[in-house]
C-alpha cells in the first residue's frame, strides 16, 4: 500500500510572550488533524515567535487551518502568516558542519558570516544567535551556533581560510566542526 500524499503548511506567529500560547497553538492544530513535524519557537525581546510545520494526509486539515487561524490570532492579538508549502526536497550530498562564533557583541557579525556561507553554496539549516554579559567585564558578547551543510565539491580547509580572515579584520573567533554526511 503506497502512502498517501501529505499536505503542508508553515505558520509564523508573534505575539506578546504569555505562559500557554504554545498549548493554545498546537491545540488548534491538532483539532484540524494536522501534525506538527518541525518548529522552532523562541521568546525575543518581549514576544513569543513560532515556526511550525504543519503536515495532514487530508487537504481539509490544511484549508481547516488556514480558514480558522486568522481569527485565532486576532482574538489573541497574535500576528499570524500562513504559507501552504511542498514537501522537503532532496538536495546534492551535502558535508554537515557546526559552526559557532563569538566576540564582542557589533552590527554586521551575522552578515559578514553568512556572505562567506552565499559565496559557497553553503546552506543553513539551523541558526541562531544571542548576546550575554561578560563575567568579569559586563561587555556585551556574541554568539552564534549554526548547523550549515557544505556541497561536496566545496573545500572545507577554503572556508576555514575565509573565515580566518573574517576572524583577523571583525575580532572574531570562528569554530567550525564536521557533523556527518547529509543526504537531504
Amino acid at each position: 500500500m503506497e502512502p498517501k500524499e501529505k499536505h503542508y503548511l508553515v505558520i509564523t506567529t508573534i505575539g506578546a510572550d504569555r505562559v500557554g500560547f504554545a498549548d493554545e497553538l498546537t491545540k488548534e492544530i491538532l483539532s484540524h488533524n494536522g501534525n506538527i513535524e518541525e518548529s522552532k519557537m523562541a521568546v525575543l525581546g518581549g514576544e513569543f515567535a513560532s515556526l511550525v510545520l504543519v503536515s495532514a494526509e487530508d487537504i481539509k486539515a490544511i484549508t481547516g487551518l488556514v480558514d480558522a487561524l486568522p481569527s485565532f490570532g486576532k482574538e489573541r492579538e497574535i500576528s499570524i502568516f500562513l504559507k501552504k508549502t511542498t514537501p522537503p526536497h532532496s538536495r546534492e550530498e551535502r558535508i554537515a558542519f557546526r559552526l559557532e562564533t563569538v566576540s564582542l557583541d557589533t552590527p554586521g557579525i551575522v552578515h559578514a558570516v553568512t556572505s562567506i556561507l552565499k559565496k559557497y553554496d553553503i546552506s543553513i539549516e539551523d541558526l541562531e544567535t544571542d548576546t550575554a554579559s561578560a563575567p568579569m567585564t559586563g561587555a556585551r558578547i556574541f554568539h552564534m551556533r549554526a548547523i550549515v551543510t557544505l556541497p561536496k565539491r566545496v573545500s572545507p580547509r577554503k572556508i576555514k581560510e575565509e573565515f580566518e580572515e573574517l576572524e583577523s579584520i571583525q575580532s572574531l573567533e570562528i569554530t567550525l566542526h564536521p557533523l556527518s554526511v547529509s543526504t537531504e
